[in-house]
């Protein structure tokens, strides 16, 4: 498992796998516990509750922004291998958009809990 997170991380998985099964599945996934956890409000919870928000949060936190490192290396060897090739790199310039936008409204979650 950390040999594959860590070929991830550096951009080895494809394009279309780093973007659809890793980002978009996987945030799906990773996502939904929280988005439960979320929707049951807070009128009554007690510190275990909120540590386990709170752990599950940095968790998921931490999903995206290794997403978003795979991604964007992903994304770098496509355009790359693209270039070299003769191809159109468009969807690996498209993928860098969609991580960058995906930084900013993360970034934006991040400072809503501060305010």
């Amino acid at each position: 498992m950390k040999k594959k997170i860590i070929e991830f991380l550096e951009g080895k998985y494809s394009l279309g796998h780093s973007y659809w099964v890793v980002g978009i599945l996987g945030s799906i996934g990773v996502g939904i516990p929280l988005f439960i956890l979320l929707a049951s409000g807070f009128d009554e919870i007690g510190s275990f509750e909120a540590f386990l928000v709170i752990a599950y949060y940095i968790f998921y936190l931490t999903y995206c922004i290794g997403t978003s490192i795979g991604i964007w290396k992903s994304a770098g060897n496509y355009i790359h291998k693209n270039i070299k090739a003769k191809l159109s790199p468009f969807w690996g310039y498209a993928a860098r958009v969609a991580v960058v936008l995906g930084a900013v409204s993360l970034l934006n979650e991040i400072l809503k809990l501060f305010r």
